[in-house]
């Protein structure tokens, strides 16, 4: 679980990276002596500034990023049933009907990168002491 997190933050960053460095530095004129890693190093610095900006200005581009994804998906299913060919998919599932097990490899797989393995946390009992609690919750880490 602690390399789970920085493992795929990193991976994502190095892809990044990498996809910006093939599309947008010709796009935009960058120099192939800038170094590739550079933009991911930028997104990195971002988003920590952004996690260090508080609460407020995180849940904000939180919703933002979100709204993106989403638009993102209805780009991707419009152009896709703008694309549909029934006679296709009939093809390459008849052409694959043997492959379901190198599906559902893949697919557990793709679940653990993206979820991990969850090992549950141990729980402390409450404390009774008023110091220690705010509004009936109990401001203890471990609170139930």
């Amino acid at each position: 679980m602690i390399l789970g997190y920085p493992a795929s933050a990193a991976f994502y960053l190095a892809s990044f990276s990498d996809w910006f460095y093939r599309f947008m530095y010709p796009v935009f004129g960058i120099p192939q002596s800038v170094p590739y890693w550079l933009p991911g190093l930028a997104v990195l610095g971002l988003l920590i500034y952004i996690n260090i900006s508080g609460s407020e200005e995180s849940n904000q581009f939180q919703i933002a990023v979100t709204a993106l994804k989403v638009a993102l998906i209805i780009l991707f299913l419009y152009g896709g049933l703008q694309a549909f060919q029934g006679d296709v998919i009939v093809t390459s599932f008849s052409q694959n009907i043997t492959s379901f097990a190198q599906i559902g490899l893949t697919s557990a797989l793709v679940f653990i990168t993206f979820f991990g393995f969850r090992r549950s946390r141990p729980t402390q009992k409450r404390s009774s002491n008023r110091a220690t609690r705010s509004r009936g919750r109990s401001t203890s880490r471990w609170a139930l």
